[in-house]
């Protein structure tokens, strides 16, 4: 391909306010010169072929600069910023770095806040601290997002944090207060999970919670009270699994309209044996009050310390056993072998 060279001569009105052209074969430059008065401005636009900035936009007086230029290590194409002499901003493709498009101060190395990958699809942000947040209002650069590890976002204001997810949890610091503005409904809970709107928490009064489950109420909860809904039934997620209650963790009452129901035929027993006359001991009926009672009403029960060990219940998966607390089917084991005795030596004598 042939060399082109073309020379344009500009004829100023005066002396004192001219215009320079210079054309370099080697190295194509266009410096226009603008004077006032014979005093040199230097405000400059500088196109160049070969050397490292390509286009520069400058004024020497002030050491401002912006340039288009590949004066990176390794020739990234950038654009940069002078203030004052000093690089203060830097905007270029990244080749090193798989071609990332990085917004940095210095270098395409050195504090990158912002980063595009090649394909587009995600902006990436610096790490951040708790003190200065990558993401921030303008004018409030301790309140914002940050980054503190791989797989973590937290919430910081005023430099403090208050709020962080990770891939297992999501966490609350203490001092604060998660705060849901609206109460929703049965119908509409305000906490729900995704495509499945009517299922969740509701909050219809002060102090009170409730768990809805298909638009239905089934278990509520305020400051006095846990309440199952009609029609609904609290059961172990396997049977004969799970306990309710345990040593020296004791429900006070337990009322029923139909007592306990326990299972009793001999197909669900194991090492079943009969009960000897020795072992037939009547616990001794007593009138009391319990130590942490707030009335003087007197109760009727039984006195179990002469009771034999199997009326005493198992504690643990050892074996060990209560030495306070007893079956009460078994205290109605003992008496039905005693009225069995009883009734063998009346038949007896008569």
């Amino acid at each position: 391909m042939a060399n082109l060279s073309y020379t344009y001569t500009l004829t100023p009105n005066t002396t004192a306010d001219a215009t320079q052209v210079m054309q370099d074969f080697n190295d194509a430059k266009t410096w226009l010169n603008n004077r006032d008065n014979a005093t040199d401005y230097w405000q400059n636009v500088k196109i160049s072929t070969t050397a490292s900035n390509p286009v520069d936009i400058s004024s020497s007086a002030s050491s401002t600069e912006v340039s288009i230029n590949n004066s990176a290590t390794d020739g990234d194409p950038i654009l940069t910023f002078k203030l004052s002499g000093a690089q203060t901003h830097v905007v270029g493709v990244d080749d090193s770095d798989s071609d990332i498009l990085k917004f940095a101060t210095s270098s395409l190395t050195t504090n990158v806040a912002m980063q595009i990958p090649t394909a587009g699809l995600q902006v990436q942000f610096a790490a951040g601290t708790v003190l200065l947040p990558s993401l921030a209002a303008i004018g409030d650069t301790n309140t914002g997002i940050y980054f503190p590890a791989s797989d973590a976002v937290e919430l910081t204001a005023g430099g403090i944090f208050a709020f962080g997810v990770t891939a297992t949890i999501v966490q609350i610091e203490t001092g604060h207060t998660l705060t849901i503005v609206d109460a929703g409904s049965n119908s509409a809970p305000i906490i729900t999970w995704l495509g499945d709107t009517d299922t969740g928490i509701a909050k219809p009064l002060a102090d009170t919670l409730e768990l809805v489950a298909g638009g239905q109420y089934a278990l509520g909860v305020s400051a006095s009270i846990v309440q199952v809904e009609t029609g609904h039934n609290i059961q172990p997620a396997a049977d004969n699994a799970q306990k309710c209650g345990i040593n020296g963790k004791r429900w006070s009452e337990v009322w029923a309209a139909n007592g306990s129901i326990q299972t009793s035929h001999t197909s669900t027993k194991s090492n079943i044996e009969s009960i000897d006359e020795p072992d037939i001991l009547i616990p001794e009926a007593i009138k009391f009050n319990r130590p942490e009672d707030k009335h003087s009403a007197k109760q009727i029960g039984f006195a179990a310390d002469n009771l034999p060990e199997e009326c005493f219940a198992v504690i643990d998966d050892e074996g060990n056993r209560s030495t306070t607390d007893i079956y009460l089917s078994s205290v109605v084991g003992l008496l039905c072998a005693a009225v069995k005795k009883l009734d063998a030596r009346i038949a007896a004598l008569e």
